[in-house]
């Protein structure tokens, strides 16, 4: 018997991504309020670890509740001395990131967690840690001016 391998996202990316690992799954986008469950957790005080395992929870168990197989759900936060970084709104958002990034060590929390039928199966934290350079005024505004908008 072989199971549905299921991606709980609407990223073309990620699942280009498994594909590369030889890996084939359909793309489910889970409909998870990510804002409000990101607002209520952090209200919380809930660290940005935990927050990334469970808004990837949040979503495969979600997809997996009306979804034979296996479903994989994935989330990723950048975590900086304890404060979570979204993606910037705009341009001024992405400078204020870069400017606090600048010379700083970071980490990124990159929950994996897979459901089926309605329950967690597997779950999995990885947490990189990267180094941003120092970056001087001008690099962040040349750099921003060559990603332009969206970021």
């Amino acid at each position: 018997m072989s199971l549905d391998i299921i991606l709980a996202s609407g990223s073309a990316s990620r699942r280009t991504l498994l594909e590369g690992a030889g890996v084939t799954a359909q793309l489910i986008k889970p409909n998870v309020d990510e804002e409000t469950a990101k607002a209520a957790l952090r209200a919380d005080g809930v660290a940005v670890a935990d927050q990334a395992m469970h808004l990837a929870e949040l979503k495969a168990i979600k997809v997996s509740r009306n979804r034979p197989g296996l479903v994989i759900g994935g989330d990723q936060m950048l975590n900086l001395e304890g404060e979570a970084f979204d993606k910037p709104a705009d341009m001024a958002a992405a400078r204020r990131h870069l400017e606090k990034l600048s010379g700083k060590t970071h980490t990124l929390e990159t929950a994996i967690v897979i459901a089926q039928e309605g329950a967690a199966v597997w779950r999995h934290l990885a947490r990189p840690s990267l180094t941003v350079r120092p970056l001087s005024d001008t690099f962040i505004d040349e750099y921003l001016e060559a990603c332009g908008e969206p970021l």
